[in-house]
């Protein structure tokens, strides 16, 4: 981690911190690019919805794989006017011909 320049540390937004040490150009060492919320929602949605934090799958391109597969799921959920994607889950896992109508495999 860098060390800091005067000054400390300063927030990014969402109580998260970043080093605001600079090389001698001026160019910051390390800084948030995170500029909205969109990646923190996304996996918050997903580890709450499908509990990927808590998977006990960690080798080879499963994790990945898995990961595309729900971001999928939410992208084909979220037109559907569902109050949340738990909800759209649950749904379609109850009623499996609507969630093939939704990927397209029948009319």
């Amino acid at each position: 981690m860098p060390v800091p320049a005067e000054g400390g540390y300063g927030g990014a937004g969402c109580g998260v911190l970043t080093p605001v040490a600079q090389r001698s150009d001026g160019i910051p060492l390390h800084v948030d690019q995170r500029m909205d919320g969109t990646i923190e929602a996304v996996h918050r949605i997903r580890d709450t919805t499908y509990a990927e934090d808590a998977a006990r799958i960690r080798s080879g391109h499963t994790p990945r794989i898995v990961a595309s597969l729900h971001l999928l799921a939410i992208s084909l959920l979220r037109p559907t006017g569902s109050e949340s994607i738990a909800q759209a889950t649950r749904y379609m896992n109850a009623h499996r011909t609507d969630a093939i109508k939704i990927i397209g495999l029948t009319s």
